[in-house]
């Protein structure tokens, strides 16, 4: 798992989706130190969503 501030991940976002894809790497996106969201792998995203019930159409 890495860190990245919004800033840098807007810089990055292409290269944040190839990790996420090609190397499963989640990605905490923060603003001012918080947590705001979370890039992860569609797969990973797709049991996440099963899990909690609510399967998704992708």
């Amino acid at each position: 798992m890495q860190r990245l501030s919004v800033e840098n991940a807007r810089k990055t976002f292409g290269e944040v989706l190839k990790k996420a894809a090609d190397e499963k790497l989640h990605t905490v996106v923060t603003r001012h130190g918080a947590d705001m969201g979370v890039v992860v792998p569609v797969e990973d995203y797709r049991r996440y969503r099963q899990l909690d019930g609510d399967p998704t159409e992708m």
